[in-house]
């Protein structure tokens, strides 16, 4: 017995100093759920501990009963705790649920109040008596029903716990398998422990060594989740989480160390094993999607880095971020992205139609203008040839060579005008692209296409005056520049003419500012409601009656100015409504419009 005694008291100030150095160990994870539970397992553990050590070393009455009763805090907190360590660590729980706190704390606390008060009852200890030897003295009791309720108590907590883990066990990832393991190993100590201190198989053993088996489990604990590094993952919940989203995550600490990977990452890169635990150069497949990323050496930039590119017959997009500046590692993520790019090239393809359907339809609108637009210069054209057919019928000498000049000058100036017309129309008319080549663009010229191309429709009600800025010629697809420029001033002619009877005006500006030139175009036409503003480009969305409007104008425009050009359009006033477009004097940033 006194080797018992003697061996507890040696080696009890050693476990409670390496608790307490366990408990350190876990303060840069003391935001995460698991590491708070067993952050105060330890505490109690370590409570445990020194209480004991205080028992043997306390004279032999009252002193040793009360260190005895000071030990039945960490005895009755011990099995909660170890049970939220468990939700925790298996994802059922979250630490943020209050009240479970609170019952966790104020429910055990009548047993305490019995456990102090036993000497009024007895339902703890019955007989008291104290064994001691070498100087050194406990308690040896005979125990009555509140022990015995404390008894179960405990260790159906504990066995739930254990159910826990040993089903994450089960039923988790074989990656973490060897943590889950450490868990029911760490739970086998305290159980045997208790058992001899119950069963006394070894009277001569006199001392309760369950909380040593306690404090070996602390460190089993601890083991299982520093060894991984992994105090934020629960694995029960991770298979839901981290497995089922189609992204590839691959982990791995500032050594080159795989730490973690998901079940798309193993498909996306071809990894047919477990990697948790292998180094990553030693990983072929692994280092061979390095290579072809262009990643070279894995903690030598702590810079991010993301690209795409076509791996085993697929488009795959990846990135790769350090955390906290490679102070703990680098994190991989990797995304199929194969059929978002043909649905993307679908959508290409439907604003192409978009735009196409666009111009037919206001080409449509504006036949019956055209019409007349060709046929005025036309009649000129032939009263001229007929005067001309007069003239040259004429003897010679009757002939005045004024008269055949300014006919022919008239016929001249009717054939440029038909050729404006014609001009215009083909321009707008054009199949248009959202690959256009990019070329030179002057943009006052592109407003003059626009203006003749409307010239009938505008005359009549509209007056346009320009205030035209110095401005370079940019880099641009001028057909689709020129289709902004007359969607804007569509929608600028239909308002004003909306209201019976009025008369307007488009006012068009242009500038520059030091990397981008501008135009704003204006209208006196009745100002846009205040629910309708952050709506106008939507798409679909229109004011105009059903057989005028289809909603894909301002949206188009939109488009073609900010996602293929790196430009802006935006609603600069609603009263009076002013459009202002600004586009990059260097052309776009990105390759959407390729060049040739």
């Amino acid at each position: 017995m006194e080797t018992a005694f003697r061996v507890f008291a040696d080696t009890a100030p050693t476990a409670a100093a390496l608790m307490i150095m366990a408990w350190i160990t876990l303060i840069p994870y003391r935001k995460e759920p698991a590491a708070q539970a067993l952050m105060i397992y330890l505490a109690l553990v370590c409570f445990l501990l020194v209480a004991n050590i205080m028992e043997l070393h306390a004279p032999i009455g009252t002193p040793t009963i009360w260190y005895a009763k000071l030990q039945y805090i960490s005895f009755t907190y011990l099995p909660i705790v170890w049970l939220s360590f468990c939700l925790r660590y298996t994802g059922w729980i979250s630490w943020t649920r209050k009240w479970l706190i609170a019952i966790a704390v104020l429910a055990p606390l009548p047993l305490l109040v019995l456990t102090f008060t036993n000497e009024y009852h007895g339902f703890l200890w019955r007989v008291l008596t104290f064994a001691q030897a070498g100087g050194l003295s406990v308690l040896r009791a005979e125990y009555g029903p509140l022990y015995w309720f404390l008894f179960t108590y405990s260790w159906l907590f504990i066995g739930t716990g254990a159910v826990m883990v040993v089903r994450s066990y089960v039923t988790g990832q074989g990656l973490y398998y060897r943590q889950s393991l450490w868990m029911i190993i760490g739970l086998f100590f305290p159980a045997v422990t208790n058992l001899l201190n119950l069963t006394r198989i070894f009277p001569s053993m006199g001392k309760d060594f369950t909380p040593m088996g306690y404090a070996v489990s602390g460190l089993c604990f601890l083991a299982a989740m520093y060894i991984h590094r992994l105090f934020w993952i629960m694995p029960a919940s991770r298979g839901v989480i981290l497995q089922e989203i189609d992204i590839g995550i691959l982990v791995i600490d500032r050594n080159g160390w795989i730490v973690d990977h998901n079940q798309m990452i193993d498909q996306l890169i071809g990894i047919t094993e477990i990697a948790v635990g292998k180094k990553a150069v030693d990983m072929v497949d692994v280092t061979e999607f390095f290579s072809a990323c262009g990643i070279r050496e894995l903690a030598s930039d702590e810079k991010p880095s993301s690209g795409m590119l076509e791996w085993k017959g697929r488009m795959i997009s990846w990135s790769r971020q350090a955390y906290q500046g490679r102070r703990y590692g680098f994190i991989f993520t990797a995304k199929d992205i194969t059929e978002v790019i043909s649905l993307q090239a679908e959508i290409v393809k439907l604003k192409e139609e978009f735009i196409n359907r666009e111009k037919l339809a206001s080409i449509g609108r504006l036949t019956a203008t055209l019409a007349h637009e060709i046929n005025n210069p036309l009649a000129y054209i032939t009263a001229d040839l007929r005067s001309l057919q007069r003239i040259l019928a004429l003897p010679e000498k009757k002939r005045l060579s004024t008269d055949i000049t300014d006919t022919v000058s008239s016929l001249s100036s009717g054939l440029q005008r038909i050729e404006g017309v014609v001009t215009s129309l083909l321009a707008f008319s054009r199949k248009g692209s959202i690959e256009t080549v990019m070329g030179e663009y002057d943009m006052h010229r592109g407003i003059s296409i626009t203006l003749e191309f409307m010239r009938f429709e505008l005359h009549d009600s509209v007056q346009v005056t320009t205030i035209l800025g110095d401005i370079p010629r940019i880099k641009a697809a001028g057909e689709q520049i020129n289709q902004v420029f007359f969607n804007i001033l569509s929608n600028a002619l239909h308002a004003i003419q909306s209201e019976e009877g009025a008369h307007g005006e488009i006012k068009i500006l242009t500038g520059r500012t030091f990397d981008t030139v501008w135009c704003e175009i204006e209208n006196s036409g009745p100002p846009i409601p205040a629910e309708h503003i952050d709506r106008i480009f939507d798409l679909f969305f229109t004011t105009k009656e059903d057989h005028f409007g289809t909603g894909l104008g301002l949206n188009l425009c939109k488009d073609i100015i900010e996602n293929h050009h790196s430009g802006s359009l935006t609603l600069r006033s609603a009263n009076p409504v002013t459009f202002r477009i600004e586009l990059p004097i260097k052309g776009p940033e990105s390759d959407a419009m390729h060049e040739s």
